[in-house]
């Protein structure tokens, strides 16, 4: 059901029929929820599930709904590809230009940097197709991509093998308040 709606919504963007429904939410609180959602599967991976926003995190205009599913997307994947005993993060930091930056971040297996472009398009696996182990379909990451887009914003990927990847979410400064 996951990946019919996935490519549903993949469907809806590019035929540029999606639309966001922007408010004005408590970034740490939303965050936080989506964290506690993927706190049992993390805990029976043996992984440590660590939000570190706080407080003082600023008010985020976007669509509730399309934020808490690209946070769902990211630890999803977070979960997939770290090993037990590994760690995921969530914090995130106002950059110097104003832009607001959720960063999902985990210690897991990794991918070389020439392979960001190839997980970024919809079907991309990345890695030996004989030897992949892992499930999945590849719209995670182009989806969130995309919903970025249709906020606004960018999605950035650093990532390197056997290090982690760390995932970006950045909003724009009209997207930003503090309160």
């Amino acid at each position: 059901l996951t990946l019919v709606n996935d490519i549903l919504d993949l469907s809806r963007i590019e035929a540029g029929r999606m639309e966001v429904a922007p408010e004005w939410i408590d970034t740490a609180a939303t965050t936080r929820t989506v964290v506690e959602m993927m706190r049992d599967p993390a805990t029976k991976q043996r992984l440590s599930l660590e939000c570190l926003l706080g407080p003082d995190a600023p008010m985020l205009k976007v669509d509730p709904r399309r934020y808490r599913q690209m946070l769902m997307n990211l630890l999803s994947n977070a979960l997939k590809y770290t090993e037990a005993g590994g760690s995921i993060r969530i914090d995130g930091q106002r950059r110097a230009d104003g832009w607001f930056e959720i960063v999902v971040a985990d210690t897991g297996v990794g991918m070389p940097a020439s392979d960001i472009a190839i997980a970024l398009e919809p079907f991309g696996r990345t890695g030996d197709p004989t030897t992949r182990k892992l499930a999945g379909a590849g719209l995670g990451l182009p989806l969130v991509a995309r919903m970025m887009q249709l906020h606004g914003g960018r999605l950035a990927i650093e990532s390197a093998v056997n290090a982690g990847t760390s995932v970006m979410l950045r909003f724009p400064p009209h997207c930003v308040r503090d309160d």
